[in-house]
């Protein structure tokens, strides 16, 4: 199902881009705007959150090219990896990471045109890639449920790299326009944690099985 949904979106992203190339390159225009800065929210159905600052430089007036910063945290979760005398401190109980994502913009012509306000559609693929690092912190009970010493551990071993692609529509009013709509990622937000153990107990065996996540975002972006 999740193979079927990919390829469905990559297909929608193909079928749209001769549009796109069709009219940036027909209308003869060389006065659109050539960056576009904004900056991201989403809410995932991997219970995280995310924001994140894009760039994206406009060769022709529908295709950019960019990258966004940014960070994702997990909201709540599981205890996590634990034992009778051991547990996760608080703080480390919900995963969280930053990241650096390449990616392509694609803006349909406007579809739907008002005295002010511009409507179309817009894609974004993109490559994220996430700190190739984690680390949590053990409270050390020893049966007593009072933490009594507290030792790091970390790991650089895990898939650090995800594929996104955000499908939504567009309102523009001059240089600012605010995009929604639903995103995809196969970003596996347990990946560091998998390889972590501690006291022979891996803590792989503690998470779920890796799920793709869908997500709802909203954008806001100025253009010059």
């Amino acid at each position: 199902m999740v193979g079927q949904i990919r390829r469905l979106l990559i297909l929608a992203v193909a079928a749209a881009m001769p549009m796109m190339l069709r009219a940036s390159t027909g209308d003869g225009e060389d006065g659109h705007y050539r960056h576009v800065a904004g900056v991201i929210g989403e809410i995932t159905s991997g219970t995280t959150w995310q924001i994140e600052a894009s760039y994206h430089w406009m060769p022709i007036k529908y295709v950019g090219i960019g990258a966004s910063i940014g960070f994702w945290q997990q909201v709540s979760g599981d205890d996590g990896p634990s034992a009778n005398s051991w547990r996760l401190s608080d703080d480390s109980r919900n995963v969280k990471n930053g990241f650096v994502m390449p990616s392509v913009l694609l803006i349909s012509p406007a579809i739907v045109k008002t005295e002010s306000v511009d409507f179309g559609f817009m894609a974004e693929p993109g490559f994220m890639m996430n700190v190739a690092y984690d680390k949590a912190t053990v409270e050390v009970t020893n049966g007593t449920g009072v933490p009594q010493d507290y030792v790091k551990v970390s790991s650089h071993s895990g898939r650090w790299y995800a594929f996104n692609l955000r499908i939504g529509v567009y309102a523009q009013l001059g240089s600012i326009s605010v995009s929604c709509g639903y995103a995809y990622s196969d970003l596996d937000i347990y990946a560091m944690r998998r390889n972590m153990q501690y006291a022979n107990v891996n803590f792989g065996d503690y998470y779920p099985k890796k799920k793709s996540l869908g997500a709802v975002f909203l954008k806001a972006a100025y253009s010059f």
